[in-house]
């Protein structure tokens, strides 16, 4: 006759313990794995909105004539900081491309946006969305005691910020087709 008697408490228990180390051990691997993916993925897609900004700024301002004016916010308002000079927070730039004016602002929303209108054209409302993520816009003239309404070179430092990560660029320009 064989014996039906089956595992002891203390069996079961041990098999309980040593399977609850094994499931906390693959779990926890599986949780690092997925937290490093979703740190690479926002660091790629940083770099990736950092690159393309950067590049679209420059490929139009550097065809630009001139500065037409900076906005920087104070007190929630925007300023118009066209003849200061120095490293500035701004919101918003303003450049004259022959007889179109090209208009770069950072939302509060994080977004950057364009629009090219005509010189005469008074309407400044920016329509073209152009990437995310951008947290701050920095400008400094160069020499950095040039007023940005005279600069012929500009450092532009876009900073994007997604999620706790932080990815900074800076960018010097030069007007090809500096006149004022």
């Amino acid at each position: 006759m064989i014996n039906k008697r089956g595992y002891t408490l203390v069996e079961l228990l041990i098999v309980l313990g040593i399977s609850g180390i094994l499931i906390s051990l693959i779990s926890s691997f599986f949780i690092n794995n997925a937290n490093s993916y979703k740190r690479i993925d926002n660091e790629t897609e940083l770099q990736y909105q950092a690159q393309f900004i950067s590049n679209f700024i420059a490929d139009k301002m550097m065809e630009s004539n001139c500065i037409k004016d900076v906005y920087a916010v104070e007190n929630n308002k925007p300023v118009s900081i066209i003849n200061q000079c120095g490293n500035n927070t701004i919101t918003k730039i303003i450049v004259e491309n022959g007889s179109k004016k090209l208009i770069f602002e950072k939302k509060l929303i994080n977004r950057f946006f364009y629009s090219k209108r005509n010189v005469d054209d008074i309407s400044e409302k920016t329509n073209e969305d152009v990437g995310k993520y951008i947290s701050e816009m920095k400008i400094t003239s160069i020499p950095e005691t040039d007023p940005y309404s005279l600069a012929k070179c500009i450092k532009l430092e876009l900073i994007f910020k997604k999620g706790k990560q932080t990815y900074s660029t800076e960018q010097i320009i030069y007007f090809r087709n500096f006149s004022n």
